[in-house]
């Protein structure tokens, strides 16, 4: 018994180191020094930078400084620019250019004058059309009129607009104005110095030079030419005239009909007058030019009267027509021999019986 339980003692113990020999054997094996190499390899790749995707800015890219201008920052827009801005919208909504009418015998690209185009193209609206038919005076609350300004070679230059807006000036008949580049940008809107200086010589017809909105009193019995400086007088065909010549006085040559183009051109006299041979000059606020070349042939006037009308306008103005509405600074505009050259135009100016 004693010898078994001593077995028994010495058999544990040797048990117990041939555990313990192989527990030290297998921690050898598993614990080589290689794999810490590894582990070391791998902690220094975590801790690395991340290279940029591939639709990344490389790092050099995006360090350098930019070169980019900043956008100008606009100011902001005024009431009469905003509703300028606005106006174009409804025009183009509106399709003014197919929808709405062009002044009765102008058509498209007649004869213009500074400061608009050399051409132009002007679309009255319903109430401004209506205002053309019933010629009222006045246009109405809503009237809107386009006037799109072409250079001579039809290249569009700007368009100008007129806008009755009850109660927004009433000093200048309550009109709205604005003008706009070719790509509807606002140049100038609400109550232009120039625009309203300009078209203030015709206040009587309502600032509008293109045609008459009031009645032009039918033609009667023709007076004499008055010598009273500013008087109304007439100068037609057919009247008796106190400084008309006994005979009709020997017509002038017939001038270079380009450079009377030029000169008309130069004065704008066909946005108020119709003048026979020229294309798209169509006007009616002042007289037919056929009226002072009919009463010189007629042996009625003479070429210094002719050459008065145009420098003078106001010292005798033809009947129907008031006061006021030719430019009174022609003199200043054309040379003594342009003004020579006009007057020998009209006095030989061909015209329908």
């Amino acid at each position: 018994m004693h010898i078994s339980r001593f077995t028994f003692l010495i058999s544990l113990l040797l048990l117990t180191l041939l555990l313990a020999a192989c527990g030290g054997a297998k921690t050898a094996t598993e614990t080589p020094q290689a794999p810490a190499a590894t582990a070391s390899i791998a902690e220094q790749a975590t801790h690395a930078p991340v290279p940029p995707a591939a639709t990344s800015v490389p790092p050099t890219a995006t360090s350098a400084p930019s070169t980019a201008t900043p956008a100008p920052t606009q100011p902001p827009m005024s009431p009469d620019e905003k509703t300028a801005a606005d106006l174009w919208r409804i025009l183009q909504s509106k399709d003014y250019q197919n929808a709405w009418t062009l002044t009765p015998g102008k058509g498209k690209l007649y004869a213009g004058q500074g400061p608009h185009g050399m051409l132009l193209t002007t679309y009255l609206n319903e109430q401004a059309f209506n205002a053309y038919e019933a010629k009222p005076g006045a246009f109405s609350d809503g009237a809107i009129i386009v006037k799109e300004n072409y250079m001579p070679d039809k290249t569009l230059a700007a368009i100008t607009v007129m806008v009755k807006k009850a109660g927004f000036d009433a000093n200048h008949n309550d009109w709205f104005w604005a003008k706009y580049a070719p790509d509807g940008s606002v140049q100038a809107s609400g109550k232009p110095a120039g625009c309203i200086s300009c078209h203030g010589s015709v206040r009587f017809n309502d600032y509008v030079f293109t045609f008459p909105v009031a009645p032009i009193p039918p033609e009667g019995p023709a007076p004499s030419i008055s010598e009273a400086g500013g008087q109304t007088a007439a100068v037609s065909s057919g009247s008796s005239a106190s400084t008309a010549s006994t005979a009709p006085e020997a017509a002038p040559n017939k001038p270079d009909i380009g450079q009377v183009k030029a000169l008309l051109q130069k004065g704008g006299c066909a946005g108020c007058h119709t003048i026979a041979g020229i294309d798209g000059a169509l006007g009616d606020l002042g007289p037919n030019f056929c009226i002072p070349a009919k009463a010189f042939q007629a042996g009625e006037v003479t070429m210094a009267f002719l050459q008065e009308s145009i420098v003078d306008p106001n010292a005798k103005v033809e009947k129907n027509y008031p006061a006021n509405i030719m430019p009174q600074g022609f003199s200043n505009l054309f040379t003594p021999d342009e003004i020579t050259i006009l007057a020998a135009f009209i006095a030989t100016l061909d015209c329908p019986q």
